[in-house]
């Protein structure tokens, strides 16, 4: 039996009315517009002329967005409101109810936060909370009602408490990926890869010839003992200074690191600071030594970021000068000679770092969505491990196998935007939610598409779920379509999936899984990836 009233049908249809327009307003105006007019279209059904919005940030901070007077509606210009102390709005926000006030002047509650612009003196007020999932994210408060129905400004209240919390997700959202792509731009900046060792062999071997000495080292400070170690010798090779160090503190190039300043001395063997034990190590006997610092210039990482200090980060010598001894003249060029050595460490120490941040945030990222679905745990991480050294197998260059590993770890980031729902699910999915899960390769390439420095990784990332027959997602690609990223990751994603369990069945063996691949291959996958990863497994290399 029907009991509502014609008043009740008549106030479901305005209300009905007034959601439908501020569904058009999410759409249609920018957040703070769609603030201002949703004040609007609150006032309007209180039968009010006035009114103010407030929002509430995470730290507790609350803030004037909006005010309404009979001259119109304002944006207000963002202002705090430092003291709530008993005012209704507190009153409001502790007790998640409207605070209703019939007469400002007989009621002692009412301590108006209205600014003196408004020019509104109200006799009555309502306060009615923001309430997202039992946090108040603002409040709206309403003068002179000429009409209030308190569950029909609750409803309203939470329409727009909803638009308020999807904004600041999204924001967050925005600055998170801001964020990323600000530290993978870094990265991109420093561009080309430096590869120290040989560079600084070159610096050495330079400094060799032109101070025309018999040989020429580069020690580095070890930063857990102090030591010195002998990084570089111009007069050795990588085997037989590898384990030669000179205590802390010890020998010529001990002082010059510890005071920082050059020793030019004629004779090594009779200067008492002479750490012998190098010379009978190496079976190198030193006559003449010029010893500078190492010193690392103060790097600034940018605004708000700080920098690295300048420090000395180990000493460089030329020893035994051909004809003569060495003057000033060598001093200054090894000097110049380690500065650049120096540089390059710096410089090739914060790409480390930077590239190894860049990984960690990406892992820590893809761990994040495997997370996601119970049944994939530490999986983007493992057919990483497997494609890596199914590229290094098949003899493919460093820079495609840096690829690889980018795209591996990154291939399944597009299930960010697969709901819990169908990533959680215990049995397999229907049609429908295979083709929603099947989206997810596009969704991670248009995830990712923005990020320059991850344009050649793309691929990869489309493509892992192409087969050669055409019979794979998410566009169907043949063969001589399907990147050979997307080819590689293909094998080593169907590998670490048919070797892990599932709630519908059971892991296979690693032979078991070879063999269903082997079936397939020239078919839906590559044999040459297929062969590869055969050999790894025989290799025992297996998540090595």
């Amino acid at each position: 039996m029907n009991n509502l009233t014609e008043n009740d049908v008549i106030s479901l249809l305005a209300l009905n009315q007034t959601l439908e327009s501020i569904d058009r307003l999410t759409t249609e105006a920018s957040p703070r517009q769609f603030l201002l007019q949703a004040l609007d279209l609150i006032c309007a059904e209180c039968g009010s002329s006035a009114g103010l919005l407030y929002l509430v940030d995470p730290s507790g901070a609350w803030s004037l967005e909006a005010f309404k007077t009979s001259a119109g509606s304002q944006l207000a210009a963002r202002e705090g409101i430092p003291q709530l102390q008993n005012s209704v709005l507190l009153q409001a926000m502790r007790n998640r109810l409207p605070v209703v006030i019939s007469d400002t002047a007989a009621d002692s509650r009412w301590q108006p936060e209205i600014d003196d612009r408004m020019h509104v003196k109200p006799k009555s007020a309502v306060t009615q909370p923001l309430l997202q999932e039992g946090k108040v994210v603002g409040a709206i408060q309403v003068y002179d009602y000429t009409q209030l129905n308190l569950s029909l400004l609750a409803v309203l209240a939470n329409r727009v408490a909803i638009e308020i919390h999807a904004e600041r997700l999204v924001q967050a959202s925005e600055r998170r990926a801001e964020r990323l792509k600000a530290l993978i731009g870094v990265i991109a900046q420093i561009s080309s890869v430096l590869d120290r060792d040989p560079l600084l062999r070159t610096i050495i071997e330079n400094a060799r010839r032109l101070l025309n000495a018999e040989a020429c080292s580069l020690f580095l400070i070890d930063e857990e003992t102090g030591d010195y170690i002998l990084f570089l010798a111009s007069n050795l090779a990588q085997g037989e200074f590898e384990r030669t160090r000179v205590p802390a503190g010890k020998g010529i190039i001990g002082y010059v690191i510890t005071t920082g300043e050059t020793v030019n001395v004629p004779n090594a063997r009779q200067d008492e600071r002479h750490y012998r034990r190098v010379d009978d190590h190496t079976g190198f006997v030193t006559g003449s030594l010029l010893a500078v610092p190492l010193s690392a210039p103060a790097v600034t990482l940018g605004s708000g970021r700080g920098e690295v200090r300048a420090r000395i980060i180990g000493g460089m010598e030329a020893m035994n000068k051909i004809n003569g001894d060495f003057d000033d003249e060598d001093a200054d060029l090894l000097s110049a000679l380690a500065n650049q050595a120096a540089i390059v460490l710096e410089v090739a120490q914060l790409y480390r770092d930077a590239n190894q941040l860049f990984f960690d945030t990406v892992a820590a990222l893809t761990e994040a969505i495997d997370a996601r679905d119970p049944h994939t745990q530490g999986h983007s991480q493992r057919v990483s491990r497997l494609s890596i050294e199914i590229a290094r197998e098949m003899g493919l260059p460093p820079e495609t196998i840096h690829q690889v590993r980018v795209a591996s770890l990154l291939h399944d980031i597009g299930k960010i935007g697969v709901p819990d729902a169908i990533l959680g699910k215990t049995s397999e999915l229907n049609a429908e939610e295979y083709e929603v899960m099947k989206q997810h390769a596009l969704i991670g390439e248009r995830i990712l598409r923005p990020v320059h420095i991850l344009q050649q990784a793309l691929p990869g990332i489309a493509d892992h779920h192409e087969r050669l027959d055409k019979s794979g997602y998410p566009r169907g690609l043949g063969n001589n379509q399907i990147s050979a990223m997307g080819k590689i990751i293909a094998v080593a994603d169907v590998y670490d999936a048919l070797t892990s369990d599932r709630p519908y069945r059971d892991a296979y063996s690693p032979e078991a899984a070879l063999d269903y691949l082997q079936e397939r291959a020239g078919t839906q996958f590559d044999a040459e990836s297929i062969e590869a990863l055969r050999i790894i497994y025989s290799k025992g290399n297996l998540y090595a």
